[in-house]
């Protein structure tokens, strides 16, 4: 057959870029000043396995457009970004790989697999409104059981806590540190002030300031 009988089958490279980026535009973006990925929605609103598939995409697309030298990141880097716990990050990082979304490089990187990056943007979008990592239930209401997952980790246990009725009222630190105890939540002072810093840095958090303190609400 000639190959104009399949040339609605053919699209080139730059086709599928700019239907990934369309599709990525409202998940995430690019700081034009510092070049640095962010995502659009809440920290709440993802998986953690999304969360790290998002930053993987978002550093492809910083190489595509020149912003950095390489589209692979480290297990540490991805942690970091991803505000994710060490373990959880690991295992997520697995299934994705399993699944043929990302490559595992001989270095322990990691990097999207551009052919399928489609895909996985089209399956984040799909589970962004049908799947939350934390439970909806009022924080305070939380008990601990078989059936609840309580967060891990200081970050997810803060935007567990913020991502409740109880949290739509700008909060401070020591308001979010009594919260999360009550939840069975417990974290040190130290760690808890470094991960709002964080959590604001990556605009996973709104900071204002009343008074002499500092407030917190999700972003």
């Amino acid at each position: 057959m000639d190959s104009e009988t399949f040339a609605e089958l053919i699209v080139s490279e730059r086709d599928i870029l700019k239907q990934a980026i369309s599709m990525a535009k409202s998940l995430l973006g690019v700081t034009e000043e510092t070049g640095q990925v962010f995502l659009r929605i809440p920290r709440s609103q993802l998986s953690a396995r999304d969360a790290l598939a998002l930053h993987l995409i978002g550093q492809y697309f910083l190489k595509e457009m020149g912003k950095a030298e390489s589209s692979r990141v480290s297990l540490s880097d991805l942690v970091k970004r991803a505000l994710v716990d060490h373990n959880i990050a690991s295992a997520r990082l697995a299934e994705l790989a399993n699944a043929g979304w990302i490559t595992r490089t001989a270095k322990g990187e990691f990097d999207v697999n551009p052919h399928m990056l489609n895909g996985l943007l089209g399956e984040i979008q799909a589970s962004k409104g049908k799947v939350s990592p934390e439970p909806q239930t009022p924080a305070n209401q939380v008990k601990k059981s078989a059936t609840v997952e309580l967060p891990r980790g200081a970050s997810e246990a803060i935007l567990f806590v913020l991502g409740s009725e109880w949290g739509k009222q700008p909060r401070d630190w020591k308001e979010i540190r009594d919260e999360m105890r009550r939840n069975g939540l417990h974290f040190s002072e130290g760690s808890i002030s470094g991960t709002l810093t964080l959590l604001t840095q990556s605009h996973r958090l709104r900071r204002m300031r009343e008074g002499r303190f500092y407030k917190y609400v999700l972003a």
